[in-house]
């Protein structure tokens, strides 16, 4: 694995997104293209290829909607987290049901942020 530093001399924290929505996908690239932090180095619509993605490249950080086609979120989070134990995981969702929010922090996610309310 190549190490990426930004302009800084700081590691930068590579990053994989997984949204079924490519407006949202693209969004959130532009995002974290801002911050010279971050480096998005894969995308992915659906559960089966983000865990492909996972499998192929070295991910800091997965960025994901808890509502992913091809597998259930909280199943999605622990795969991931099979994959790459040392993984961040940040989890969004309209959904603020805290059963929801529960699982997913008890699997592995480190982050909940439900797009439904202000931030």
């Amino acid at each position: 694995m190549a190490i990426v530093k930004n302009h800084f001399g700081f590691v930068m924290t590579r990053v994989l997104i997984a949204e079924k929505q490519t407006l949202i996908r693209k969004m959130l690239q532009l995002m974290l293209k801002a911050d010279s932090d971050f480096e998005v180095v894969a995308e992915a619509a659906d559960g089966g290829m983000t865990i492909e993605r996972l499998q192929q490249s070295d991910i800091d950080l997965l960025i994901m909607n808890i509502s992913m086609p091809g597998t259930s979120g909280v199943d999605l989070i622990v795969r991931a987290k099979a994959v790459n134990p040392k993984l961040s995981i940040l989890v969004f969702s309209m959904s603020s049901d805290t059963h929801l929010v529960t699982l997913a922090l008890k699997n592995g996610a480190g982050g909940y942020i439900s797009t439904m309310h202000e931030p």
